[in-house]
């Protein structure tokens, strides 16, 4: 059966195949996902696991680039299910961040870890940290605007991964 998937702010066609012999999920991300699975299998929890992995991924990719532009690494970095916040940062500099930011534009998540991140030199809202955002991110004020549309459409999937079938 074929599916879609919203991954980094686009539709990715995703199809489920049914495993006789490995009770081990398995996935495959090419120009599509693939998802091998046990009959019976719980197939949001793999997804919302893979997710949380996916995502952990490219977050500790960009944090690890970021960190050279701010001269700051953060502690940690904990992939959460927020239910309606994107990110936030601990005053002992670990970062969380809801694992549904995988689904947003590259850009979007770029901008909500740089976010994040500035709050590694700037723990406010102050003048300081917007202008040490701004150095990274010039429109970040478009960038806002943008997760607010993102944001409604998102939050109202819920705690659970939605798989849309192709018509």
């Amino acid at each position: 059966m074929s599916y879609k998937l919203l991954l980094l702010g686009q539709y990715i066609p995703f199809e489920i195949i049914e495993s006789k012999i490995d009770r081990k999920p398995k996935i495959f991300f090419g120009k599509k996902i693939t998802l091998i699975v046990y009959k019976d299998s719980n197939i949001n929890k793999i997804l919302y696991d893979w997710y949380r992995e996916y995502c952990y991924n490219v977050v500790k990719n960009r944090t690890e680039f970021y960190s050279e532009l701010i001269n700051k690494k953060p502690r940690e970095i904990k992939i959460k299910n927020q239910k309606t916040i994107w990110g936030s940062c601990s005053s002992k500099n670990r970062l969380n961040f809801c694992w549904k930011i995988i689904l947003l534009p590259i850009e979007l998540l770029n901008y909500i870890v740089i976010h994040e991140m500035c709050h590694l030199v700037h723990f406010n809202h102050s003048k300081n940290f917007w202008s040490c955002l701004g150095e990274i991110i010039p429109d970040y004020n478009e960038r806002i605007k943008e997760i607010k549309i993102w944001e409604k459409k998102i939050f109202e999937l819920g705690d659970f991964i939605k798989h849309e079938k192709i018509t």
